[in-house]
């Protein structure tokens, strides 16, 4: 092995042709940022699902609790089956549906199930033994949750012996945005989510635990006071600092970068064209450098022909031609001393010279959400802590 190319890797597999750094001291540093922002009286619950949005779930959540987070949640009964089979603790939600088929799990594994709606909740108590859940409720969205407007049926809920109700909550849907119409239509679901919990307690219903923000609505409303904050892409450093009404960016870290090898170095001459569709033709004599990564590793085939860049030994060189399955190509006419086995930044931030989450998504209409989420399976996960 040679020495260059152990010192240009933090990979566990010195050969490997592309891999993804999580860098912990970041995530720290995000989490004691957030934890500032919050009222003293809400706790943080870290969202986890999607493989801890592509930096891996079970390693992520372990990291947490050891820096004190103790509620966490994901999308599905599978995910939280991995964190308890991965010897997480804590209390962990799942936010989607589990049919009845799976009521057992939810048992066996200590998972607090998300109450859908009604008819969810009327299965849950057919089940009839003791089921750990939150209910959600439909402030606006119509997506999951029991209308708030029906609060005979919320009550009748609340009344089902069987169900020990941990929480109550709803989720806000445009709250990553600056615009009028996005404050009013948050500020509508709050008031309504706050008159079902007045009228609740009129009714003589002990409340639960509530939560009502993600990511962005910490951001944007953190004069919002409940007992829970569910938290993720801020946690990850992925947040566009333009959907936000402060000044001053918010100083949140990247915590994940994605790194892969160069395979060649070759000249390319003026007016000759490379890749598929020979899409990009060059203006003048060059060099290009094929790099051991693609859209099956989770690089959006979307940014090809978009103004998108890698870093390079502090430089930033082009992504030329169309992002290919397994390689994409960028221009190192500028770069000396480039050779094959050479470290490349595909993303990770303004320090590194290489694309940030949001600008990657931004470059094809996609957010940063659906890009960290989408990364594939092949990179693999290498933890940082220095």
């Amino acid at each position: 092995m040679s020495k260059k190319r152990t010192q240009n890797t933090a990979a566990k597999n010195p050969d490997a042709r592309a891999w993804a750094e999580i860098d912990l001291k970041s995530l720290s540093h995000n989490l004691s940022v957030l934890r500032g922002l919050l009222p003293e009286s809400c706790t943080l619950m870290a969202v986890v699902k999607a493989d801890a949005y592509g930096h891996g779930a079970v390693r992520v959540s372990k990291e947490l609790y050891k820096l004190g987070v103790r509620f966490f949640c994901v999308a599905t009964i599978d995910e939280g089956i991995e964190l308890r089979k991965g010897g997480v603790k804590g209390d962990v939600l799942v936010l989607g549906y589990t049919p009845p088929s799976r009521f057992g799990q939810l048992r066996r594994y200590s998972l607090t199930q998300t109450v859908v709606d009604f008819g969810h909740a009327l299965l849950l108590r057919e089940y009839k033994k003791p089921v750990r859940v939150h209910i959600k409720i439909d402030t606006g969205m119509y997506r999951f949750g029991e209308p708030s407007e029906n609060i005979d049926r919320i009550i009748e809920i609340f009344k089902m012996e069987n169900l020990r109700i941990g929480g109550i909550f709803t989720h806000l849907c445009f709250s990553d945005s600056t615009s009028g119409k996005a404050e009013s239509a948050t500020s509508m679901q709050v008031k309504r989510f706050d008159n079902l919990l007045e009228q609740l307690k009129k009714r003589g219903i002990a409340l639960p635990k509530t939560h009502v923000q993600s990511s962005y609505g910490v951001l944007n409303y953190p004069e919002l006071n409940y007992d829970y904050a569910r938290v993720g892409l801020a946690l990850y450093g992925a947040i566009d600092n333009a959907m936000l009404f402060r000044e001053e960016p918010l100083e949140l870290r990247p915590v994940l970068s994605i790194k892969a090898r160069v395979a060649l170095v070759r000249d390319l001459r003026a007016g000759a064209a490379a890749g598929y569709g020979l899409d990009f033709v060059a203006a003048r004599d060059m060099k290009i450098a094929m790099v051991s990564i693609g859209y099956a590793d989770g690089i959006p085939r979307g940014i090809s022909g978009k103004a998108a860049w890698a870093g390079v030994n502090g430089r930033m060189a082009p992504i030329i031609g169309r992002v290919c399955m397994d390689s994409l190509m960028i221009d190192v006419t500028e770069i000396e001393g480039l050779s094959r086995d050479d470290v490349v930044t595909v993303m990770g931030g303004a320090s590194s010279q290489a694309l940030s989450a949001v600008q990657m998504s931004g470059l094809c209409d996609a957010i940063p959400n659906e890009f960290l989420s989408r990364l594939g399976k092949r990179p693999e996960r290498v933890y940082s802590d220095i």
